[in-house]
């Protein structure tokens, strides 16, 4: 008998739990509708609104997080290599598909250098 007790006590227990989660829920998806914004929603808008405004800012700004990171675990002259060469393959790319843009200010700094 005091085992179905407890076993009642303990269904009890579940069920309530159950429906505190069921509420819980509830307002969350309540919260959402009436406008409030989840945490990832805010930090998206925040940084899609910094893009907007400083593109440039971001975009060296992630450039120059990803080098120190590669600084950091390869080393600095493994860097400069992959570096080096990414760029001598861009100048060849631009080369073949006859968009001179970066060959013509290579010239135009070499001339300047003279």
């Amino acid at each position: 008998m005091a085992s179905k007790e407890t076993s009642n006590k303990t269904k009890q227990k579940k069920a309530s739990i159950d429906s505190k989660e069921t509420v819980k829920k509830s307002e969350r998806a309540e919260s959402k509708s009436d406008g409030i914004e989840s945490k990832s929603e805010k930090a998206e808008s925040f940084l899609r609104e910094i893009y907007e405004k400083e593109p440039n800012t971001v975009k060296f700004g992630a450039l120059g997080l990803v080098l120190s990171i590669c600084f950091i675990n390869l080393g600095f002259w493994p860097v400069v290599l992959i570096i080096l060469l990414t760029g001598i393959g861009f100048v060849y790319g631009q080369y073949k598909d006859k968009k001179l843009w970066v060959y013509k200010l290579l010239k135009k700094i070499s001339k300047s250098l003279k």
